[in-house]
């Protein structure tokens, strides 16, 4: 699935203000999507059908993948998969983090993620 990425304010991806403005107003009633800061938004086309929000630790060189999100009516049809794709074929640091919910965790050990500590998870970015 080849998607198209955009957001409002973040070094690693560029500008469209519309987009998250657009988003939020289709998902103005999801409490997880009106409290992020800087998403980046993916599109299907024109369709917004996910989102993600990262933060970069600079000193050790990890990015820390904050949540990622798709719309309910793109679940199971590979967003999630290619959104990850995109990050990992992007990152510029040593390595990605992440938090994973227990149902989740399944999901992010099929791209590669290994459980570090707890539910915390990590894949080394070669």
């Amino acid at each position: 699935m080849e998607l198209i990425f955009s957001t409002a304010s973040t070094e690693l991806f560029k500008v469209g203000e519309s987009s998250i403005e657009r988003w939020r107003e289709l998902y103005q009633d999801d409490e997880i999507v009106q409290g992020l800061d800087h998403p980046v938004v993916a599109f299907n086309g024109t369709d917004p059908v996910g989102l993600f929000e990262v933060t970069i630790d600079y000193y050790e060189s990890i990015m820390w993948l904050d949540l990622l999100w798709v719309a309910p009516d793109s679940r199971l049809s590979g967003v999630g998969s290619s959104i990850l794709h995109y990050l990992t074929e992007t990152c510029q640091y040593k390595k990605i983090k992440l938090y994973a919910a227990n149902h989740s965790a399944p999901f992010y050990q099929k791209h590669g993620f290994k459980c570090s500590v707890g539910n915390y998870y990590e894949r080394d970015n070669d």
